[in-house]
């Protein structure tokens, strides 16, 4: 596809499209700060600021177990099992360093903020006199967005975020430098091919950030007067179409060159896939589309337990109120800034949707907010008030976002606490009662939360480890500090029926050599 520069030819407005270019004087401070900078620090400041507890220690369900195996256990072939080899890849370096990822958890969390800042910022590629407050308020919502605070509240996380964004980043670079520079652009598209690959080694929520990033580029190049042509004929009044096409192809191509090489490492190591790994089948589209249109819904208005729907519809808003003012003058920007809006959100869902498992749970929604921002992003070129009111909503709507990534946080830490207290309490009533006569823990029917605040779980977000299978023996060890033999017993459900429920000394068992606790 060759790419030629169309004029514009409306002398009716001197910037029919709401160009990029475009510029009027301004004395103002702010427009003299570039805007693709103001929205990196806006971005920085409200993530550390929002996502704080994260640099503190704290336990995700998938943490008590890596920190319990430590260095000494390589979880390689748990991570190729579910299509991550570049975690697989990371592990194997750790591993021979005596470490492991959530050594990283504070450096990966600052790693994570610089690299995905540096990615937004390349990939909406502000005007450089953009509205500031409004380049505010598009790093701000960014930067706040509780989804991405359950990845925070899974420590271990945090260095393959870190490195998922960063070679998102290299990879949107090389691309960008492959439409720019034709005597290199066979290498840059490979290479850029390289580091998204890569990047879905380390999660697969990449291939979401990527087809927005690409659909923002060849969006932003319409905007410029640089439109498609088709054996020497311009795409003239389908020109839009244009983009998505890029961005859906982007997507493709990704989730093949991913699933190839997770095959092959699959095989290699003689490996089943999980759920996770495998794409969903088409007898399950039907089901699938009208689960996603419900999901539509409860991202943009509905609340949920980590996003209520004042601060959504203040960050929709902002985005209504400049749609509204491209109509005088701008609507082809409004236009494209629409069918942004939609097919971003679309590539958004792209994880949720292809995966086998339906499991729209925040942390596979990450992407959500950037479909969003790389929308509002196309009319930064408008400025005025309308613009200023449309950051002023942006930033509140962060300010809101902010206070429910710092509650998702608190409430883990507090969660942590009511669980290592219980399994502390546990060990030393099964001691007390069977002092000697036994070396082993069986919890029947573990509740998933503690009475005192149900609430605040979401999908597997701050749920009790006391229910999980995989947590449960690594946290009965790190709040003990003792090596112990803890699992779940659904098998004794019925022995349990007419027992007394924990705490009564009575609810512990004696049975070979186990004891069984009838938890409720």
């Amino acid at each position: 596809m060759k790419m030629t520069a169309d004029l514009p030819t409306s002398n009716a407005d001197p910037d029919p499209t709401g160009s990029r270019d475009a510029s009027t004087p301004q004395l103002s401070w702010g427009h003299r700060v570039d805007a693709g900078l103001l929205l990196l620090v806006s971005y920085a400041g409200f993530f550390l600021a929002s996502k704080m507890i994260g640099f503190t220690p704290g336990y995700g369900l998938d943490d008590y177990g890596i920190i319990r195996r430590g260095a000494g256990e390589s979880l390689v072939d748990f991570f190729l099992a579910q299509g991550r080899y570049g975690s697989a890849l990371m592990d194997v370096v750790l591993h021979a360093s005596n470490l492991t990822m959530a050594s990283f958890s504070t450096i990966g969390l600052a790693a994570t903020a610089f690299f995905s800042g540096l990615f937004f910022k390349d990939a909406l590629d502000l005007p450089k006199r953009s509205s500031p407050i409004l380049a505010v308020g598009i790093g701000a919502l960014l930067g706040s967005h509780p989804y991405y605070a359950e990845y925070v509240s899974f420590r271990q996380a945090a260095l393959p975020m870190s490195a998922m964004f960063l070679s998102l980043w290299a990879a949107l670079r090389l691309y960008r430098l492959a439409l720019e520079q034709e005597e290199a652009r066979v290498f840059n598209v490979l290479a850029s091919l390289f580091a998204m690959t890569l990047a879905m080694g380390f999660n697969q929520l990449a291939v979401s950030y990527m087809s927005i990033a690409v659909l923002c580029v060849h969006m932003q190049r319409l905007q410029m007067g640089i439109t498609p042509t088709y054996m020497g004929k311009s795409a003239g009044s389908w020109a839009w179409l244009e983009p998505i096409i890029r961005a859906m192809l982007i997507g493709a191509v990704l989730i093949a060159t991913s699933t190839i090489v997770a095959k092959m490492t699959m095989l290699m190591f003689g490996l089943e896939p999980t759920q996770r790994a495998e794409l969903i089948g088409a007898d399950m589209l039907g089901q699938r589309s009208e689960a996603l249109m419900g999901l539509v819904q409860v991202i943009w208005a509905d609340s949920e337990t980590v996003a209520g729907w004042p601060a959504k519809i203040l960050a929709l808003a902002g985005f209504f109120v400049l749609l509204a003012s491209s109509l005088r003058g701008y609507r082809r920007a409004g236009w494209l800034s629409l069918v942004t809006f939609l097919a971003a959100t679309a590539a958004a869902l792209i994880p949720t949707a292809a995966s086998t498992i339906w499991w729209p749970v925040p942390r596979t929604l990450i992407a959500v907010p950037f479909a969003l921002a790389a929308a509002i992003a196309l009319l930064a070129a408008r400025g005025g008030r309308l613009a200023t009111l449309a950051g002023v909503l942006l930033v509140a709507s962060a300010g809101i976002f902010s206070a429910h990534s710092t509650q998702i946080l608190s409430n883990q830490q507090r969660l942590n606490r009511w669980d290592q207290m219980q399994a502390r309490d546990i060990t030393q009533m099964a001691a007390g009662k069977f002092s000697g006569q036994a070396s082993k823990l069986a919890l029947v029917d573990s509740d998933w939360g503690h009475d005192v605040a149900r609430e605040i779980a979401q999908g597997d977000l701050n749920i009790s480890a006391l229910s999980v299978a995989w947590a449960l023996d690594p946290l009965f060890d790190e709040a003990t500090g003792s090596d112990q033999t803890v699992r779940l017993a659904p098998e004794f459900s019925e022995f349990c029926s007419t027992s007394p429920r924990y705490p009564d000394p009575a609810s512990l068992h004696l049975e070979n050599g186990e004891v069984v606790v009838c938890m409720q």
